[in-house]
Protein backbone atom coordinates (compact mmCIF):
# COMPACT_ATOMS: atom_id res chain seq x y z
CA UNK A 1 0.00 0.00 0.00
CA UNK A 2 1.70 3.76 -0.90
CA UNK A 3 0.98 6.70 1.48
CA UNK A 4 -2.50 8.42 1.26
CA UNK A 5 -2.94 11.17 -0.40
CA UNK A 6 -5.30 13.82 -0.09
CA UNK A 7 -6.51 16.83 -1.63
CA UNK A 8 -8.24 19.61 -0.70
CA UNK A 9 -10.63 20.84 -2.97
CA UNK A 10 -13.16 23.86 -3.17
CA UNK A 11 -14.26 27.38 -3.60
CA UNK A 12 -12.07 30.16 -3.46
CA UNK A 13 -12.17 31.74 0.05
CA UNK A 14 -14.08 28.47 1.96
CA UNK A 15 -11.15 28.45 4.31
CA UNK A 16 -8.77 25.45 2.53
CA UNK A 17 -5.66 27.08 3.29
CA UNK A 18 -6.33 27.27 7.46
CA UNK A 19 -7.53 23.51 7.33
CA UNK A 20 -4.09 22.58 5.37
CA UNK A 21 -2.64 24.59 8.03
CA UNK A 22 -4.69 22.63 11.10
CA UNK A 23 -4.14 19.15 9.73
CA UNK A 24 -0.01 19.76 8.80
CA UNK A 25 -0.02 21.52 12.70
CA UNK A 26 1.96 24.61 11.30
CA UNK A 27 1.07 27.88 9.21
CA UNK A 28 3.13 26.88 6.00
CA UNK A 29 0.02 28.32 3.45
CA UNK A 30 -0.99 32.17 3.58
CA UNK A 31 -4.67 32.82 4.68
CA UNK A 32 -6.19 36.12 3.97
CA UNK A 33 -9.85 37.32 3.57
CA UNK A 34 -8.80 38.13 -0.26
CA UNK A 35 -10.16 35.65 -2.11
CA UNK A 36 -7.60 33.49 -4.43
CA UNK A 37 -4.76 34.04 -2.19
CA UNK A 38 -2.90 30.37 -2.89
CA UNK A 39 -1.47 29.68 -6.11
CA UNK A 40 0.41 27.01 -5.93
CA UNK A 41 -0.30 23.54 -5.02
CA UNK A 42 0.99 22.90 -1.29
CA UNK A 43 1.96 19.26 -0.29
CA UNK A 44 3.02 18.23 3.09
CA UNK A 45 3.50 14.67 4.76
CA UNK A 46 1.57 14.44 8.32
CA UNK A 47 2.43 12.18 10.59
CA UNK A 48 -0.51 11.37 13.20
CA UNK A 49 -0.65 8.37 15.98
CA UNK A 50 1.87 6.53 13.91
CA UNK A 51 0.00 6.88 10.91
CA UNK A 52 1.24 8.85 7.67
CA UNK A 53 -1.06 10.76 4.68
CA UNK A 54 -0.07 13.49 2.15
CA UNK A 55 -2.32 16.25 2.08
CA UNK A 56 -2.24 18.60 -0.30
CA UNK A 57 -3.95 22.68 -0.98
CA UNK A 58 -4.70 23.82 -3.77
CA UNK A 59 -6.51 27.17 -5.54
CA UNK A 60 -9.93 27.83 -5.74
CA UNK A 61 -11.88 25.69 -8.44
CA UNK A 62 -13.73 27.56 -10.97
CA UNK A 63 -12.62 30.76 -9.98
CA UNK A 64 -11.51 34.10 -11.96
CA UNK A 65 -9.89 32.85 -15.46
CA UNK A 66 -6.99 35.65 -15.61
CA UNK A 67 -3.70 34.02 -15.95
CA UNK A 68 -2.31 33.07 -12.81
CA UNK A 69 -6.04 31.69 -12.06
CA UNK A 70 -5.75 29.65 -15.49
CA UNK A 71 -2.68 27.83 -14.75
CA UNK A 72 -3.95 27.72 -11.35
CA UNK A 73 -7.26 25.48 -12.21
CA UNK A 74 -4.66 23.24 -14.78
CA UNK A 75 -2.48 22.29 -11.94
CA UNK A 76 -5.42 21.10 -9.52
CA UNK A 77 -6.80 19.50 -12.26
CA UNK A 78 -3.85 17.62 -12.66
CA UNK A 79 -3.20 17.08 -9.15
CA UNK A 80 -6.86 15.38 -8.40
CA UNK A 81 -6.15 12.49 -10.64
CA UNK A 82 -3.46 11.61 -8.58
CA UNK A 83 -5.40 11.77 -5.01
CA UNK A 84 -6.96 8.54 -3.26
CA UNK A 85 -9.38 10.76 -1.98
CA UNK A 86 -10.98 14.47 -1.82
CA UNK A 87 -11.19 16.97 1.19
CA UNK A 88 -14.04 19.02 -0.46
CA UNK A 89 -14.53 22.11 1.51
CA UNK A 90 -17.49 24.48 1.77
CA UNK A 91 -18.61 27.90 4.31
CA UNK A 92 -21.04 27.35 6.64
CA UNK A 93 -21.67 31.27 6.27
CA UNK A 94 -22.61 31.19 3.18
CA UNK A 95 -24.20 27.92 3.03
CA UNK A 96 -24.52 25.99 0.00
CA UNK A 97 -24.20 27.86 -3.51
CA UNK A 98 -24.38 27.01 -6.77
CA UNK A 99 -20.62 27.54 -7.26
CA UNK A 100 -20.49 24.52 -4.65
CA UNK A 101 -22.60 21.91 -6.62
CA UNK A 102 -20.61 22.39 -9.62
CA UNK A 103 -17.64 21.20 -7.48
CA UNK A 104 -19.64 18.59 -5.78
CA UNK A 105 -21.00 17.22 -9.84
CA UNK A 106 -17.23 17.46 -10.77
CA UNK A 107 -15.84 15.44 -7.87
CA UNK A 108 -18.33 12.51 -8.05
CA UNK A 109 -18.00 12.10 -12.13
CA UNK A 110 -13.70 10.81 -10.60
CA UNK A 111 -15.35 8.00 -9.12
CA UNK A 112 -13.25 8.64 -5.88
CA UNK A 113 -13.78 8.32 -2.40
CA UNK A 114 -14.44 12.39 -0.65
CA UNK A 115 -15.12 13.75 2.54
CA UNK A 116 -17.59 16.85 2.55
CA UNK A 117 -15.85 19.38 5.08
CA UNK A 118 -18.26 22.26 6.53
CA UNK A 119 -15.92 25.04 7.48
CA UNK A 120 -16.67 28.20 9.78
CA UNK A 121 -19.15 26.56 12.09
CA UNK A 122 -18.53 29.07 14.60
CA UNK A 123 -19.88 31.73 12.81
CA UNK A 124 -22.95 33.49 14.72
CA UNK A 125 -25.20 32.88 11.15
CA UNK A 126 -25.09 29.61 9.60
CA UNK A 127 -26.52 27.65 6.90
CA UNK A 128 -25.53 23.66 7.33
CA UNK A 129 -28.84 21.80 6.94
CA UNK A 130 -29.08 22.15 3.39
CA UNK A 131 -25.58 20.56 3.20
CA UNK A 132 -27.14 17.29 4.40
CA UNK A 133 -30.15 17.32 1.76
CA UNK A 134 -26.87 16.46 -0.95
CA UNK A 135 -27.34 12.45 -0.80
CA UNK A 136 -23.67 12.39 1.16
CA UNK A 137 -23.30 10.01 4.37
CA UNK A 138 -23.63 11.96 7.19
CA UNK A 139 -20.21 9.61 8.21
CA UNK A 140 -18.68 11.25 5.59
CA UNK A 141 -19.55 15.05 6.66
CA UNK A 142 -17.67 16.89 9.19
CA UNK A 143 -18.04 20.35 10.83
CA UNK A 144 -15.42 22.13 11.85
CA UNK A 145 -13.68 25.64 12.76
CA UNK A 146 -10.13 25.76 10.86
CA UNK A 147 -9.82 28.79 12.45
CA UNK A 148 -10.35 27.69 16.21
CA UNK A 149 -9.63 24.56 15.56
CA UNK A 150 -12.58 22.83 15.96
CA UNK A 151 -13.56 19.43 14.78
CA UNK A 152 -9.89 18.75 12.86
CA UNK A 153 -8.94 15.56 14.80
CA UNK A 154 -12.46 13.74 14.04
CA UNK A 155 -11.18 14.31 10.14
CA UNK A 156 -7.64 13.06 10.58
CA UNK A 157 -9.20 10.26 12.70
CA UNK A 158 -12.03 9.05 9.72
CA UNK A 159 -8.77 9.59 6.91
CA UNK A 160 -6.66 7.26 9.37
CA UNK A 161 -9.55 4.74 9.35
CA UNK A 162 -10.40 4.85 5.93
CA UNK A 163 -6.53 4.89 4.71
CA UNK A 164 -4.56 3.21 7.29
CA UNK A 165 -0.75 3.52 6.20
CA UNK A 166 1.96 3.00 9.15
CA UNK A 167 5.78 2.67 7.77
CA UNK A 168 9.17 2.94 9.02
CA UNK A 169 10.39 6.34 10.03
CA UNK A 170 11.37 7.97 7.31
CA UNK A 171 14.63 9.88 6.35
CA UNK A 172 15.75 12.98 7.63
CA UNK A 173 16.42 15.12 4.84
CA UNK A 174 18.33 18.37 4.92
CA UNK A 175 15.80 21.62 4.06
CA UNK A 176 16.80 24.09 1.74
CA UNK A 177 15.17 27.46 0.95
CA UNK A 178 15.19 29.23 -2.02
CA UNK A 179 15.15 32.69 -2.07
CA UNK A 180 15.78 36.42 -3.87
CA UNK A 181 13.67 38.90 -5.20
CA UNK A 182 10.94 39.07 -7.09
CA UNK A 183 11.11 37.19 -10.67
CA UNK A 184 14.28 36.36 -10.64
CA UNK A 185 13.51 32.61 -11.39
CA UNK A 186 13.41 31.01 -8.01
CA UNK A 187 10.31 28.77 -9.05
CA UNK A 188 11.87 27.76 -12.12
CA UNK A 189 14.96 26.49 -10.33
CA UNK A 190 12.86 24.68 -8.36
CA UNK A 191 11.13 22.97 -11.30
CA UNK A 192 15.06 22.48 -12.84
CA UNK A 193 16.06 20.57 -9.70
CA UNK A 194 13.23 18.75 -9.11
CA UNK A 195 13.48 18.02 -13.04
CA UNK A 196 9.60 18.65 -13.46
CA UNK A 197 6.90 21.17 -13.32
CA UNK A 198 5.51 22.13 -9.83
CA UNK A 199 5.83 25.22 -8.88
CA UNK A 200 4.24 27.76 -10.99
CA UNK A 201 6.01 30.34 -12.80
CA UNK A 202 4.69 33.36 -14.31
CA UNK A 203 6.00 37.16 -15.68
CA UNK A 204 3.73 38.02 -13.12
CA UNK A 205 6.16 39.30 -10.25
CA UNK A 206 4.55 37.91 -6.58
CA UNK A 207 3.23 34.67 -8.23
CA UNK A 208 4.59 32.82 -5.45
CA UNK A 209 2.71 33.51 -1.96
CA UNK A 210 3.19 30.15 -0.17
CA UNK A 211 6.41 28.48 0.79
CA UNK A 212 6.19 24.99 -1.38
CA UNK A 213 8.04 22.76 0.06
CA UNK A 214 8.87 19.32 -2.21
CA UNK A 215 11.19 16.57 -1.38
CA UNK A 216 14.09 14.91 -4.33
CA UNK A 217 16.92 12.78 -2.45
CA UNK A 218 18.94 13.71 0.51
CA UNK A 219 16.90 17.37 -0.02
CA UNK A 220 13.65 19.30 0.97
CA UNK A 221 13.50 22.54 -1.48
CA UNK A 222 11.85 25.05 -0.31
CA UNK A 223 10.40 28.03 -2.53
CA UNK A 224 9.59 31.51 -1.34
CA UNK A 225 7.88 34.34 -2.13
CA UNK A 226 9.93 37.17 -3.27
CA UNK A 227 11.62 39.61 -0.69
CA UNK A 228 10.90 43.27 -1.97
CA UNK A 229 12.55 46.58 -0.26
CA UNK A 230 8.78 47.76 0.17
CA UNK A 231 5.12 46.03 1.52
CA UNK A 232 3.05 46.84 -1.42
CA UNK A 233 0.29 44.97 0.46
CA UNK A 234 -0.96 42.28 3.50
CA UNK A 235 -0.24 39.77 1.13
CA UNK A 236 3.44 40.82 0.79
CA UNK A 237 4.05 41.27 4.56
CA UNK A 238 2.29 37.97 5.27
CA UNK A 239 4.48 36.06 2.41
CA UNK A 240 7.69 38.02 3.83
CA UNK A 241 6.57 36.28 7.46
CA UNK A 242 6.35 32.84 5.61
CA UNK A 243 9.86 33.53 3.93
CA UNK A 244 11.28 34.29 7.19
CA UNK A 245 9.55 31.32 8.82
CA UNK A 246 11.31 29.00 6.44
CA UNK A 247 14.63 30.84 6.74
CA UNK A 248 14.54 29.69 10.28
CA UNK A 249 13.61 26.32 8.97
CA UNK A 250 16.17 25.61 6.53
CA UNK A 251 19.99 24.58 7.10
CA UNK A 252 20.71 25.71 3.41
CA UNK A 253 19.55 28.55 1.62
CA UNK A 254 20.17 29.16 -2.24
CA UNK A 255 19.93 32.71 -2.88
CA UNK A 256 19.07 33.63 -6.18
CA UNK A 257 19.83 36.19 -8.15
CA UNK A 258 19.19 37.79 -11.86
CA UNK A 259 22.78 37.67 -13.35
CA UNK A 260 21.46 40.91 -15.27
CA UNK A 261 20.34 42.98 -12.14
CA UNK A 262 22.65 42.02 -9.54
CA UNK A 263 24.18 43.86 -6.65
CA UNK A 264 20.92 45.97 -5.66
CA UNK A 265 20.60 47.05 -1.26
CA UNK A 266 17.65 44.56 -1.32
CA UNK A 267 20.51 41.52 -2.58
CA UNK A 268 23.21 42.84 0.26
CA UNK A 269 19.89 42.93 3.62
CA UNK A 270 19.06 39.08 1.92
CA UNK A 271 22.69 38.50 1.86
CA UNK A 272 23.12 39.62 5.69
CA UNK A 273 20.00 37.58 6.78
CA UNK A 274 21.12 34.77 5.65
CA UNK A 275 24.71 35.04 6.81
CA UNK A 276 23.57 36.23 10.33
CA UNK A 277 21.50 32.98 10.58
CA UNK A 278 24.15 30.68 9.63
CA UNK A 279 23.00 29.31 7.27
CA UNK A 280 24.90 27.42 4.86
CA UNK A 281 24.62 29.31 1.93
CA UNK A 282 24.87 29.10 -2.40
CA UNK A 283 24.46 32.25 -4.62
CA UNK A 284 22.72 30.62 -7.42
CA UNK A 285 23.14 33.74 -10.64
CA UNK A 286 19.93 32.66 -13.15
CA UNK A 287 19.66 33.72 -16.00
CA UNK A 288 22.60 33.45 -18.29
CA UNK A 289 21.07 32.24 -21.15
CA UNK A 290 20.47 35.94 -21.79
CA UNK A 291 23.79 37.10 -21.50
CA UNK A 292 27.00 36.57 -23.64
CA UNK A 293 29.79 34.83 -22.14
CA UNK A 294 31.82 38.00 -22.01
CA UNK A 295 29.41 39.71 -19.85
CA UNK A 296 29.21 36.72 -17.68
CA UNK A 297 32.76 36.92 -16.87
CA UNK A 298 32.65 40.70 -16.40
CA UNK A 299 29.79 39.49 -13.45
CA UNK A 300 32.83 37.17 -11.78
CA UNK A 301 34.74 40.19 -11.79
CA UNK A 302 32.40 42.82 -10.28
CA UNK A 303 31.42 40.65 -7.91
CA UNK A 304 34.89 40.96 -6.04
CA UNK A 305 34.59 44.29 -5.69
CA UNK A 306 30.82 44.56 -4.44
CA UNK A 307 30.66 41.61 -2.68
CA UNK A 308 33.80 40.90 -0.53
CA UNK A 309 32.48 39.26 2.16
CA UNK A 310 30.42 36.62 0.23
CA UNK A 311 34.34 35.56 -1.05
CA UNK A 312 33.91 32.16 0.72
CA UNK A 313 30.15 31.71 -1.26
CA UNK A 314 30.11 29.58 -4.28
CA UNK A 315 28.54 31.30 -7.25
CA UNK A 316 26.85 28.98 -9.57
CA UNK A 317 26.37 30.38 -13.11
CA UNK A 318 22.94 28.76 -13.71
CA UNK A 319 19.73 29.02 -16.58
CA UNK A 320 16.30 27.37 -14.63
CA UNK A 321 14.65 27.98 -17.90
CA UNK A 322 17.81 26.10 -19.84
CA UNK A 323 18.52 23.88 -16.98
CA UNK A 324 22.40 24.70 -17.55
CA UNK A 325 24.36 24.83 -14.33
CA UNK A 326 22.11 22.71 -12.44
CA UNK A 327 23.76 19.36 -11.95
CA UNK A 328 26.55 21.54 -11.02
CA UNK A 329 24.23 23.10 -8.51
CA UNK A 330 23.03 19.98 -6.67
CA UNK A 331 26.56 18.68 -6.14
CA UNK A 332 27.17 22.15 -4.79
CA UNK A 333 24.74 21.67 -2.28
CA UNK A 334 26.02 18.38 -1.26
CA UNK A 335 29.53 19.60 -0.94
CA UNK A 336 28.21 22.83 1.37
CA UNK A 337 26.30 19.90 3.41
CA UNK A 338 29.46 18.00 3.78
CA UNK A 339 31.48 21.15 4.86
CA UNK A 340 28.67 22.09 7.59
CA UNK A 341 29.28 19.16 8.82
CA UNK A 342 32.85 18.78 9.28
CA UNK A 343 34.33 17.82 12.33
CA UNK A 344 37.40 20.06 13.46
CA UNK A 345 39.12 17.93 16.84
CA UNK A 346 40.39 19.53 19.53
CA UNK A 347 43.96 19.08 18.65
CA UNK A 348 43.93 20.73 15.22
CA UNK A 349 41.98 23.81 16.77
CA UNK A 350 44.85 24.40 18.77
CA UNK A 351 47.49 23.60 16.39
CA UNK A 352 45.73 26.16 14.05
CA UNK A 353 45.34 28.97 16.91
CA UNK A 354 49.22 28.51 17.70
CA UNK A 355 50.43 28.98 13.97
CA UNK A 356 48.21 32.06 13.36
CA UNK A 357 49.16 33.54 16.61
CA UNK A 358 53.05 32.89 15.39
CA UNK A 359 52.49 34.66 11.87
CA UNK A 360 50.65 37.29 12.94
CA UNK A 361 50.46 38.68 16.99
CA UNK A 362 47.03 38.88 18.63
CA UNK A 363 46.35 42.58 20.72
CA UNK A 364 45.93 40.71 24.05
CA UNK A 365 46.89 37.30 25.25
CA UNK A 366 44.33 34.47 23.76
CA UNK A 367 43.98 31.41 26.06
CA UNK A 368 42.51 29.14 23.87
CA UNK A 369 39.79 28.10 21.24
CA UNK A 370 36.14 26.16 21.36
CA UNK A 371 34.17 24.94 19.08
CA UNK A 372 30.38 25.83 20.37
CA UNK A 373 28.31 24.53 18.05
CA UNK A 374 29.23 22.94 14.67
CA UNK A 375 25.53 23.87 12.97
CA UNK A 376 25.40 27.02 13.02
CA UNK A 377 29.11 27.26 13.20
CA UNK A 378 30.53 29.06 16.26
CA UNK A 379 33.61 29.18 17.79
CA UNK A 380 34.74 31.15 21.07
CA UNK A 381 38.19 33.07 21.69
CA UNK A 382 39.16 33.08 25.19
CA UNK A 383 41.78 36.12 25.81
CA UNK A 384 42.66 37.92 28.71
CA UNK A 385 41.69 40.90 27.41
CA UNK A 386 39.13 41.85 24.88
CA UNK A 387 39.85 41.00 21.03
CA UNK A 388 38.96 43.87 18.55
CA UNK A 389 36.97 42.96 15.34
CA UNK A 390 40.26 43.54 13.13
CA UNK A 391 41.97 40.49 14.23
CA UNK A 392 38.90 38.33 14.80
CA UNK A 393 38.53 38.82 11.16
CA UNK A 394 41.95 37.87 10.41
CA UNK A 395 41.14 34.49 12.99
CA UNK A 396 38.15 33.99 10.87
CA UNK A 397 40.64 34.34 7.63
CA UNK A 398 43.11 31.78 8.60
CA UNK A 399 40.07 29.43 9.82
CA UNK A 400 38.85 29.20 6.34
CA UNK A 401 42.55 28.99 5.03
CA UNK A 402 42.83 26.03 6.92
CA UNK A 403 39.67 23.95 7.28
CA UNK A 404 38.11 25.31 4.31
CA UNK A 405 34.17 26.04 5.36
CA UNK A 406 33.12 26.81 1.64
CA UNK A 407 29.52 28.31 1.81
CA UNK A 408 29.07 28.19 5.72
CA UNK A 409 29.15 31.63 7.70
CA UNK A 410 31.59 31.16 11.11
CA UNK A 411 30.73 33.44 13.98
CA UNK A 412 33.75 34.20 16.33
CA UNK A 413 32.74 35.15 20.12
CA UNK A 414 35.23 36.53 22.34
CA UNK A 415 35.19 36.12 25.79
CA UNK A 416 37.20 36.99 28.70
Amino acid sequence: MKLPFFVIIGRVNVGKSSLFNCIIGKNLAVTHRIPGITRDLIKKKVIYDDFSFEICDTGGLFGPKDEIGKIVEEKVMKILDQADAFIFVVDAKEGLTEGDKEILSFIRKKNKPFYLVINKIDTKKKKIDEFYELGIGNDKIFKVSATNKIGISELIDRLIKDFPYKEKKDKKRVPVTIVGRPNVGKSSLLNALLGYDYAIVSEVPGTTRDPVEVEKEDFVFIDTAGIRKKFKSDIDYFSYVKTSHSLEYSLIVIFVMDIREVFTKVDRKIFSLIEEKGKGMIIALNKIDLMQKKEREEIFRDLKRFFPPASYVPFIMVSALKKEGIDTLYLTLKTVWKEMNKEVNRTALKKFLLKAINQNAPPSFIKDIREKSRIPRIYEIRSKEPIDDTYLRYLKNRLRQEFGFMGVPIKLINSI
